[in-house]
């Protein structure tokens, strides 16, 4: 069955600000990012609409789509990983409320060292911190043993306070 507009045009809106900031935590630019959500929508428009028993299904489609495209995307030889920090305010403003000057300059730089860990632990920080998410729902659309991913969790978080330390942010 094909996609009914009204369908594609709610599922867009209800996916894109997430699978955009997925892919920005993979890609590091806000171009890329862009072109991966679009490759995955027109993956999604590809899918008949009857082959996902419902939304969640289809939202879990797309999360898991837009990490395998990323990730093929940079195992071409010639993608280099880089960070716009003027991107980062961007991709972090629907997160932001109202903060100080401070407060603001502070997530930029938590913003940019999250970016710089290694991909096991960056998508788990964001996902878990940022979108909320438990560790058994990213063990299932992650394929992963929820005891393992809290264990990269465990790792991912020391190397991050390391980093926070070293930047002066974490005084701990």
């Amino acid at each position: 069955m094909e996609w009914q507009k009204d369908t594609i045009k709610e599922v867009y809106e209800r996916n894109f600000s997430e699978i955009y900031r997925l892919c920005y935590l993979y890609m590091r630019n806000r171009e890329e990012a862009l072109d991966m959500v679009q490759e995955v929508f027109m993956r999604l428009l590809k899918q008949k609409e009857d082959s996902f028993q419902d939304q969640a299904h289809i939202d879990a489609w797309l999360r898991v789509t837009a990490c395998n495209r990323c990730k093929d995307e940079l195992r071409c030889w010639w993608k280099r990983k880089r960070t716009d920090l003027e991107d980062l305010e961007f991709w972090h403003h629907a997160k932001q409320k109202q903060e100080s000057e401070a407060e603001k300059e502070k997530s930029r730089l938590l913003l940019s060292l999250i970016l710089e860990l290694p991909e096991k632990y960056r998508v788990l920080i964001y996902f878990h911190y940022y979108e909320g998410y438990t560790m058994e729902e990213l063990g299932e659309w992650m394929h992963s043993n929820p005891s393992t991913l809290r264990s990269r969790l465990a790792a991912g978080k020391k190397l991050l306070k390391e980093k926070c330390r070293e930047a002066g942010i974490y005084e701990r």
